[in-house]
């Protein structure tokens, strides 16, 4: 098993491996620093994400988005792609093989082709896609908003639909959306700056002093 974490990968040790009588500790091995695979540079890995076929997508900060399946490795930069920043801050991955990538020019997608959404072109308030995550429906959440403005998206790309949730029509404070986890029921969990509502009751609850949850029941 092998994982890229900014400079490193981890070869893990399997109970199989203790048996042989490797003499290390369960889940660890050793450590591999890579810095370069295959003439790709991701000495800057930002964001690593591993899709269904168990392709490892790696966004850098500032070489763009590196795809590394088994021993090949290929980069799509904003010289050699319409990737439209070559700062990935979020990566993600729907059934279908697309893999999203949200930077601060605008939220994108990727198989064969490159798709780009913006405030041109979508129900976005501003460019910048953070946060970026996908339910079991193939819908895109992402933050799309900060202290003053936007918020929470919702993209339904089946029926083209978009969704902002913003403290005008929902009950999150402010569009600042620290990160996003769906449960298996399609659960909705969105870290923000100021509190968690439970947007099925209305509900608000105190969960700490500064960082709180916004949980969106499915309907």
């Amino acid at each position: 098993m092998y994982l890229i974490a900014s400079f490193l990968v981890l070869n893990s040790c399997t109970n199989e491996d203790r048996v042989l009588g490797l003499n290390q500790p369960l889940g660890i091995t050793s450590w591999e620093l890579i810095t370069e695979l295959e003439g790709v540079n991701i000495d800057k890995a930002f964001r690593l994400h591993i899709d269904k076929d168990k392709v490892l997508w790696v966004g850098t900060f500032g070489n763009g988005l590196i795809k590394i399946q088994g021993e090949n490795a290929s980069q799509l930069t904003t010289e050699n792609s319409q990737i439209p920043d070559d700062i990935i801050y979020s990566i993600a991955s729907d059934s279908n093989g697309f893999v999203w990538g949200g930077t601060v020019n605008g939220l994108f997608n990727y198989k064969t082709d490159i798709t780009i959404y913006n405030s041109s072109n979508s129900a976005m308030t501003l460019d910048k896609a953070f946060s970026v995550a996908v339910d079991k429906t193939n819908t895109i959440w992402f933050e799309n908003g900060n202290a003053e403005e936007g918020g929470l998206i919702r993209f339904d790309q089946t029926e083209n639909n978009w969704q902002l949730f913003t403290p005008d029509n929902s009950d999150i404070p402010n569009g600042i959306i620290n990160d996003i986890h769906i449960t298996e029921d399609g659960t909705v969990w969105t870290g923000t700056e100021w509190l968690m509502v439970t947007v099925a009751s209305g509900k608000k609850v105190r969960m700490g002093r500064k960082r709180y949850t916004i949980q969106i029941t499915p309907i």
